[in-house]
């Protein structure tokens, strides 16, 4: 995948079948609620998703679920309805980087295991570099272990995250890299 726009295009395909699209629309004309405010409220379900990792699977398991709706549901929203912002874009991702890390971090207290500590740091290693490469808006960090957790899968789910956060975070760099050689600029559209 070149970036985020592939990524954006399939969840909208998906969106729009199933009409998304108006409730987004009912949201905009009917409350006060935007895609900034989803994005602060759904920043706050993953942080008490927190409280029931290792304690409560199935709460965790549905919390999870409902997380990433809503993190697809406020870019949605903003795009379908000409409301996005570079703010908003700024602030999801950085929600995102941040849930990912308290995750984590309260998993790799958990299990007490080097590498785990050691796949924190790739993971904000990944962010910092793309904030310094001025492409934290084109790419950030996978959270593919996330999605093991909704099954229980814990460190099934942080082990696929040590293979596949440098393999995505190599791939995203030479796409950089063979797009700024062939066209003359470095950026990702």
């Amino acid at each position: 995948m070149n970036g985020l726009g592939e990524l954006y295009e399939v969840k909208g395909e998906v969106f729009k079948r199933l009409k998304v699209a108006k409730f987004c629309l009912f949201l905009e004309k009917n409350t006060f609620i935007r895609p900034d405010h989803i994005t602060v409220f759904n920043f706050f379900l993953g942080v008490f998703g927190l409280v029931l990792l290792f304690k409560n699977p199935l709460a965790l398991s549905i919390l999870l679920i409902v997380h990433f709706l809503l993190d697809n549901l406020d870019g949605y929203y903003a795009r379908v309805r000409k409301i996005q912002s570079r703010y908003g874009r700024y602030i999801d991702h950085v929600a995102d980087f941040i849930i990912g890390v308290l995750y984590l971090i309260v998993s790799a207290a958990h299990y007490g295991e080097a590498w785990m500590w050691i796949l924190l740091m790739l993971f904000c290693g990944e962010m910092f570099i793309l904030l310094g490469l001025g492409s934290a808006e084109d790419k950030f960090p996978s959270r593919v272990f996330l999605i093991f957790y909704i099954f229980g899968w814990y460190r099934l789910g942080l082990v696929v995250q040590a293979i596949v956060q440098p393999l995505s975070f190599v791939q995203y760099l030479a796409v950089k890299r063979m797009k700024g050689r062939h066209f003359g600029s470095g950026r990702v559209n």
